[in-house]
């Protein structure tokens, strides 16, 4: 066992032993005799066989070295451990300085580049000691180029013939030379296209569902490659990609089962009483529609029903296969299909097919084509279930169906609704043959009468651009608080009838004016013509922003969101009341000292001359809120009002109340509702509550401070009435309380009409019998206005009685006669105006003021210049120092006199606007006493401060040249300036 090379070398050849476990080794040990041994204790190591389990990866390139994971049992950190890939023909060794030990159960090989592809199959084994390596085969390709495609269920594939025969079991690998597939190592991303032709030469190729996929990691599967119903025959099946040789299988597609019922003779589509003619004969296919002919072993009977079944008589038949064909009523009368037919109801024959097991399908159904009844005629229509047609319904275009659609301009909600009902007879913005209800374009909602956003008023025009459409709402809420502030303004400024309001009454006939356009305003319904061209600017005479300019500028806002902003418009007259008791505290925009500083007399001197004329605050207050709500009260009135104007329509299915100013609210809803409920109390505190309030403080005013502070402080409301009747403007509300209830609550338009004609007719007569106006030239004016009004409703009966047609010519004259009607009344109207304007101006004392002013301000402009004539008119309007002036003495507490007013230089510099200016000409000496001086903050050192501009309680003294003392204290010399700053402070040198 043992062979003798030198004395320091012995070869030995170890038997077979079994390894341990635990790898502890076996002691080695020499004899040279049988019973002496060395006891050197030097182990030796069994090697173990060693098992590959997994080596990841697989496969590689031939051409480039690669690291592979083998996972194994076995596994020792040996000095010989090796590793090798042997093909048939070829091998490559990998030394122990390639591989790398990890654990007992993994080591790590570096597979280097071998010249050429292994051909399969290849393996990978492990050596621990060199000598004996692993006996089972792991397998290892390496792979060279990527060439071909390879199929990976073989060459030959049998299918049956569906309606779609899915050709599974397709896919492929893209293989090197050697055949080898590449799983996962191809980098490369090919499209793998499949054509499937039939053998026949020159043959179409069939049309492929999911034909293609893509090739990744070198693998493509064609999943739901189908071909929709093939003819049974044989095919080639050829798959193809860019770069790599193609592959082709055969494919067999055989006939399928029975699947498929056909139509050699369709069934009659309309029936009555007796036979169908003609009768139907049926035929069988397989799933792709080849037909089974001959084939009628293990072809049951053919069952026909009705579905739905007939109320009587006989609603199934049967009949048995001849030559895979069904023929009915052929072989006797038991297969003659007939049955009674009903209109409105569609019957079909269902045909089954019972089937045997195993055959793929239980039953195999066809529905013939719907069979009727015969058509109603073009009049009329028929009802389900019904046996006669009946005659088209009022707004219906019928076609002998049960289909209704709609005549031009009405409105229908559902299918199931026989109710048509008219939409708008203006706008007539409902569209016809619509089977519900239609809108033209810009139109949408229920009876077509809401606008799309971006097209407003009742005609839903576009609206234009977004930043015009804020522009002119923008434009008409700054004209409506402009109107405002000019009634205000004026109703404020007079304070008893002069003899110029008196012989012009220039006031009263704007009030008339207003009123007429307000009425006309609030029955423009009943005129298309200014509903069409004039409903704006009458809107904005009732004080009320056009919605149209609402809807472009905000879109989105509901009706109560417009409700809630009308009603609280009124509060515009809290903001002229404090801008005019503002203006009347501060003596006209001037400085709160001004007014302490002046004597008694002259500030109400001063007060006089401002537009308040000395009214007292709660007279300012007052004058605010009734010439406001004066203005506003037809549209808060008619607002308030317009939330409880419903209508009731029948829709055929159901009965509903919608608000007449949006059809898309319910009125019976909760959200209504509430908002019903605050409409109510606002109606009754707008609409009764402003005529009853106005009176009801009348008369307190005229108890408590007499009559003529009750003229003065509704003189707006009461200037140009006699004095029997100084409130008949309250009569105009109530006349525009009414007609806005006849408008809103009446819905039929003549009656509306009518009873619009004779409540005209009474307030007309009440007007002649009473002649409530001062002049007499009034009263007729007020009565032309209310006759054009009464003319111009009887001719709106015309329309509202339908007596003209819309865009007639009879309809166009009748528009040119009230255009001609309204525009003489404005005409004679604004004739008067100019008269009686000229000669209030003429007359007026302000006017002859300002005339005066003017002449004065024309010979400054001669000697100064048209700079400083203008600045020294702007500082006697701020200082109040006109012909009368402001005395030395006066600002001072003393009384002023003649001979001591002063007048300004029209080289005086300019004024700074919070400052009041006092002028001490030199060389007068003025005596300040400063127990005159009550206010806080007053300077007890004023006589020690030798400045050209001195403070007291806030209020600068300009002083020329002069002395300044103190009551009981010594003079002392004032010492001027030598460039003193402008009290603007803007750096501008003082010119004295």
């Amino acid at each position: 066992p043992a062979t003798y090379v030198s004395p320091t070398f012995l070869r030995c050849l170890t038997p077979p032993a079994k390894t341990s476990d635990l790898c502890t080794g076996t002691a080695l040990e020499v004899s040279f005799r049988p019973d002496t041994w060395t006891r050197n204790r030097i182990l030796l190591y069994r090697v173990p066989h060693v098992t590959i389990l997994r080596v990841e990866p697989d496969q590689g390139f031939f051409d480039q070295g690669q690291m592979v994971t083998l996972t194994g049992l076995g596994f020792l950190d040996t000095l010989h451990l090796a590793a090798s890939v042997t093909a048939r023909g070829h091998a490559v060794a990998i030394p122990r300085c390639n591989v790398t030990y990890v654990s007992a159960t993994e080591i790590r090989v570096w597979r280097p580049p071998t010249p050429a592809p292994f051909p399969p199959p290849s393996y990978i084994k492990v050596t621990l000691d060199g000598q004996v390596h692993s006996e089972n085969l792991a397998q290892y390709a390496i792979l060279g180029l990527p060439t071909a495609l390879d199929l990976a269920g073989g060459l030959s594939y049998t299918y049956l013939a569906a309606s779609v025969t899915r050709l599974t079991g397709i896919a492929a690998y893209s293989v090197d030379r050697n055949g080898l597939r590449f799983r996962g190592l191809d980098p490369e991303v090919r499209e793998v296209t499949a054509t499937l032709r039939p053998m026949a030469a020159q043959s179409t190729p069939e049309v492929l569902q999911n034909g293609s996929a893509l090739m990744a990691a070198g693998f493509a599967a064609l999943e739901g490659l189908g071909v929709p119903t093939p003819r049974a025959g044989e095919y080639i099946l050829a798959l193809s990609a860019p770069g790599l040789a193609g592959v082709s299988a055969r494919v067999v597609i055989t006939e399928g089962h029975p699947a498929r019922l056909y139509f050699l003779v369709p069934p009659a589509t309309e029936a009555g009483r007796g036979p169908l003619q003609p009768q139907p004969v049926l035929g069988v296919t397989d799933g792709a529609g080849n037909k089974l002919r001959g084939q009628s072993t293990g072809l049951g009977p053919l069952v026909a029903s009705v579905v739905p079944a007939p109320p009587e008589g006989v609603w199934q038949w049967a009949v048995r296969a001849k030559d895979a064909e069904y023929h009915f009523g052929t072989y006797g009368v038991d297969g003659l299909i007939g049955f009674a037919t009903r209109y409105g109801v569609d019957y079909h024959l269902n045909f089954s097919l019972p089937m045997q097991e195993g055959e793929g399908q239980q039953v195999i159904l066809l529905l013939s084509p719907r069979i009727v009844a015969k058509s109603c005629g073009r009049s009329e229509f028929w009802r389900l279930g019904d046996s006669t047609c009946t005659a088209c319904v009022p707004g219906a275009v019928c076609n002998g169906s049960n289909t209704l659609v709609t005549a031009r301009n009405f409105w229908r909600t559902s299918v199931t609704s026989e109710t048509f009902v008219e939409c708008d007879s203006e706008e007539r913005p409902c569209l016809a043959n619509a089977t519900t209800g239609a809108c033209r374009y810009s139109f949408h909602g229920p009876l077509c009468a809401l606008c799309i956003e971006g097209h407003a008023t009742k005609s839903c025009q576009p609206c234009g651009s977004k930043f015009r459409s804020i522009l002119d709402f923008l434009l008409t809420v700054l004209i409506l608080i402009a109107l405002t502030a000019i009634a205000i303004y004026s109703g404020i400024l007079k304070e008893e009838l002069s003899e110029a309001q008196l012989k012009y009454p220039l006031a009263p006939t704007l009030k008339i004016l207003i009123t007429h356009c307000q009425t006309l305003g609030v029955l423009s319904e009943l005129f298309p013509l200014i509903k069409d061209h004039f409903s704006g600017p009458l809107d904005v005479i009732s004080m009320s922003v056009p919605v149209w300019t609402i809807d472009c500028a905000v879109p989105g806002l509901t009706i109560y969101h417009k409700f809630l902003a009308q009603m609280l418009t009124p509060i515009i007259a809290v903001f002229g009341a404090i801008w005019v008791v503002s203006f009347k505290v501060t003596h006209g925009w001037r400085s709160f000292n001004y007014g302490m500083m002046m004597h008694p007399e002259q500030v109400e001197k001063v007060q006089m001359r401002l537009f308040t004329r000395g009214k007292k605050y709660y007279q300012l207050i007052m004058a605010c809120f009734s010439i406001t709500f004066f203005l506003q009260y037809p549209t808060l009135v008619e607002t308030a009002i317009s939330l409880n104007s419903c209508r009731t329509f029948d829709f055929g299915t159901h009965i509903t109340r919608l608000l007449v100013m949006d059809l898309s609210i319910d009125c019976d809803s909760a959200e209504h509702r509430r908002q019903q409920n605050l409409s109510i109390i606002l109606l009754l505190v707008y609409g009764l509550g402003i005529p009853i309030g106005i009176r009801t403080l009348g008369f307190w005013v005229g108890v408590l401070r007499g009559h003529e502070e009750e003229d003065i402080t509704f003189m707006f409301l009461r200037k140009g009435y006699s004095d029997q009747y100084p409130y008949w403007e309250l009569t105009s509300m109530v006349r525009k309380f009414v007609f806005i209830m006849v408008v809103t609550f009446l819905m039929d338009r003549e009656q509306k009409n009518w009873v619009a004609i004779w409540a005209m007719y009474a307030f007309l007569g009440l007007q002649v019998w009473l002649r409530p106006f001062r002049r007499a030239v009034m009263n007729t004016m007020e009565i032309l206005s209310l006759s054009v009004i009464l003319v111009s409703l009887n001719m709106a009966l015309l329309w509202s009685s339908d007596l003209i047609i819309h865009d007639s010519i009879l309809d166009l004259a009748l528009r040119i006669t009230l255009a001609v009607l309204q525009g003489a009344f404005a005409v004679v109207f604004v004739s008067i105006l100019g008269y009686l304007a000229h000669g209030f101006v003429k007359t007026h004392p302000l006017a002859q003021t300002f005339l005066a002013s003017f002449q004065k301000w024309k010979q400054a402009r001669q000697t100064v210049g048209t700079i400083q004539a203008t600045k020294s008119m702007r500082r006697r309007r701020k200082t109040g120092l006109h012909d009368g002036g402001v005395s030395n003495g006066a600002a001072f507490g003393r009384p002023a006199s003649a001979s001591s007013t002063s007048t300004l230089s029209p080289l005086e510099p300019p004024v700074p606007p919070s400052w009041s200016n006092l002028v001490i000409p030199a060389p007068s000496q003025v005596r300040v006493d400063p127990a005159s001086f009550t206010r806080p903050g007053i300077p007890s050192d004023i006589s020690s401060r030798p400045l050209a501009w001195m403070e007291l309680a806030g209020l600068r003294l300009r002083v020329e040249a002069a002395k300044v003392q103190l009551a009981d204290a010594p003079a002392r010399p004032v010492r001027k300036l030598a460039k003193p700053r402008s009290p603007s402070g803007h750096g501008q040198q003082d010119p004295l």
